[in-house]
């Protein structure tokens, strides 16, 4: 959905130039200067492939017209018979723990057959880096446990910043348990980087995602490099 003109407006102000706007004043919303950034995402559906495809579209956009410019873009569903629903940020909370525990991974039907390890496409990989889901964002690492995330990462993309991000907060945990004694009176080994990183590939494997189970493996060789010499 767009609504005339270059940004768009939240309070009152326009997010791209800062310009004030408002409808009473006749400096609202026009046509004149052309069509302007989304309004909003919709889809028609309340299936898992329409949400999932919403937050993937969500990714795109951000990484197309800026983060900046996309902060607080509305998700909706419309339908004749619904009318308006909005995809609040509690419903997607609960959307993303349902891919990381019960929902089968998958890509995007549109461009798996065209980024596999022997057919790539560099538009069609363009598009599915820009799709990557930003675990640092929406408050994604505050609502999933780290196990969680990896899933999501692996099962459905996530950026490579994020993933990292990810596992070295995992990688520091682990090196500030190295060698505790645990209930059993031994000392404990912390392996929580693998562990975290065999989520994620086993659930690149399920959704048949060979570039994710790659991003992974190499994240984890750089990230499991630097905790071997800062340990």
């Amino acid at each position: 959905m767009r609504i005339g003109g270059p940004g768009r407006i939240v309070r009152g102000i326009d997010c791209a130039t800062g310009r004030e706007c408002r409808d009473e004043e006749g400096t609202g919303r026009s046509l004149e200067y052309g069509i302007g950034l989304p309004a909003a995402l919709f889809i028609r559906t309340a299936c898992y492939g329409s949400l999932i495809s919403l937050l993937r579209t969500r990714a795109r956009c951000n990484a197309t017209f800026g983060k900046d410019y996309m902060k607080g873009l509305p998700l909706l569903m419309i339908t004749p018979e619904l009318g308006v629903r909005v995809l609040t940020d509690a419903l997607q909370k609960r959307l993303l723990q349902t891919m990381s525990r019960d929902l089968n991974p998958f890509q995007n039907a549109l461009l798996a057959h065209k980024t596999t390890v022997d057919n790539t496409s560099e538009a069609h990989m363009q598009q599915k880096l820009e799709e990557l889901l930003d675990l640092d964002s929406d408050d994604i690492r505050n609502t999933l446990t780290a196990e969680e995330c990896a899933r999501l990462a692996g099962g459905f993309g996530a950026t490579d910043d994020s993933v990292a991000h990810l596992l070295m907060d995992v990688l520091r945990e682990d090196l500030r348990h190295d060698g505790e004694t645990n209930d059993d009176g031994g000392e404990e080994d912390g392996h929580g980087l693998q562990d975290i990183v065999n989520d994620g590939l086993e659930s690149a494997v399920r959704s048949g995602d060979y570039n994710t189970s790659r991003q992974l493996l190499i994240l984890y060789t750089l990230v499991a490099s630097k905790g071997h010499k800062e340990s």
